[in-house]
């Protein structure tokens, strides 16, 4: 039988207070000003700040995919939680999940899971085009919500569903990996406690090494939904990327420049080099391609199959990360400081995606009624949304020949010379 008690909680909108907003959430001011009327603070007080806190949380998840798999391997080992649903589209990955992982409950329409299985909780691990219709019905039925990023596709979508989750009191929680890793996280504190002086610059590397023999990406195809509804993978990886360059440089984004390429043939871009300005004055480098023959053996001593730097300058110092740079069994990642004073280096695991911290994060913010841990807040999630599309955007105005436009070229040119 589950234990119900009854508490009052101040009057606090699940991360949006009407204080002026942190300073580790200033990313996020353009979206999150202050809109609340009287009228707003009213249906706030009315919807009640007395709520009924159960334990364990009733959860359900939609996607059940690789990844969704893998979430629910972590929310069935979190006391705090009772995976009770789960949804898909497709049937066998319902038998499939309903299985391996007892699921009592299993639904192909996630409206009828929300309508009948009276949850607390919903996990949204489905592809970044679907988010935005499952996250708003979610909202709607009053459930709290972790979703896998980017939060939404579109900007727009994004900025409706803070404003959703705000007006109804919800949490409204997006998993960036890299805001949970304790490497990229000790940079944060490095560059929070000035260990390098003040901060002027950011780079973003990310190379994949075991392109061989299909440099041209046929082996991407797989991804054919990424490259054609959620705008490629400079979107929906780069998100990763966007979110961290932000929370690291704790302010908007003044300009973007970017210049991106096709090499699969997609409308959307699987190559780009970003330049983001800030407006405090730190400039972020993004950068996301191939690198051709790189890898061409994955015995302990050779280059990991990704060439992965995260590099923060300041006035007194350098940080570098280098992701899997130590060789041997098993590999691990190192992290350097360079100062006047010389070098340190700190040797981390390989990190995981800390999937099991989320959830534990997750249920202690439904206990205590707002968003805790290491999740961005809301406004922060649709903000890199909005840099993310920036950033496509601009990279295919600005459109540099890619391998699969070169190839094409050279097929014309070698086809007109035959019919000479």
């Amino acid at each position: 039988m589950r234990r119900t008690q009854i508490i009052k909680i101040k009057f606090q909108l699940f991360g949006f207070s009407q204080s002026k907003p942190k300073k580790t959430e200033r990313a996020g001011n353009s979206m999150n000003k202050t809109t609340d009327k009287s009228k707003d603070i009213s249906e706030n007080f009315t919807r009640s700040f007395i709520l009924k806190k159960k334990t364990p949380y009733r959860i359900g998840l939609i996607g059940c995919g690789q990844e969704g798999q893998r979430h629910l391997e972590e929310i069935i080992r979190i006391p705090e939680f009772n995976l009770v649903a789960a949804g898909d589209v497709r049937e066998e990955a319902l038998k499939n999940v309903a299985k391996t992982y007892s699921v009592p409950h299993v639904y192909t329409n996630y409206e009828e899971m929300f309508a009948r299985e009276h949850l607390d909780a919903v996990a949204v691990v489905t592809s970044a085009d679907s988010h935005f219709p499952i996250i708003k019905c979610a909202l709607q039925r009053g459930l709290h919500v972790i979703c896998e990023k980017p939060l939404t596709v579109e900007p727009r979508e994004s900025n409706l569903l803070v404003s959703l989750a705000q007006k109804k009191g919800l949490l409204l929680a997006v998993t960036f990996t890299y805001r949970f890793v304790p490497d990229t996280r000790k940079i944060k504190e490095l560059i929070t406690r000035r260990k390098i002086g003040r901060l002027m610059g950011l780079h973003f590397i990310l190379l994949h090494g075991t392109y061989q023999h299909t440099f041209s990406g046929d082996n991407l195809r797989k991804y054919e939904h990424v490259f054609t509804k959620v705008k490629g993978m400079v979107f929906d990886c780069g998100s990763h990327a966007f979110d961290l360059l932000s929370w690291y440089a704790d302010s908007p984004v003044k300009r973007v420049i970017a210049r991106a390429q096709c090499n699969t043939g997609y409308p959307y871009p699987d190559g780009c080099t970003a330049i983001l300005e800030y407006q405090n004055g730190v400039k972020g480098l993004y950068d996301y391609d191939k690198l051709p023959y790189y890898v061409t053996s994955f015995d302990e001593n050779s280059p990991w199959r990704n060439f992965f730097r995260i590099i923060a300058t300041g006035t007194h110092g350098t940080v570098l990360w280098d992701f899997a740079g130590k060789a041997g069994n098993p590999r691990q990642s190192i992290l350097k400081v360079f100062t006047q004073k010389g070098s340190k280096e700190v040797i981390f695991p390989i990190y995981s995606k800390e999937r099991s911290m989320q959830y534990q994060q997750f249920a202690l913010s439904i206990k205590s009624g707002e968003l805790t841990g290491y999740f961005p807040s809301p406004s922060e999630a649709a903000y890199t949304t909005k840099v993310a599309d920036w950033v496509v955007k601009d990279g295919m105005k600005n459109m540099l020949p890619g391998l699969y436009q070169i190839q094409k070229k050279r097929g014309a040119s070698a086809a007109n010379n035959q019919r000479k």
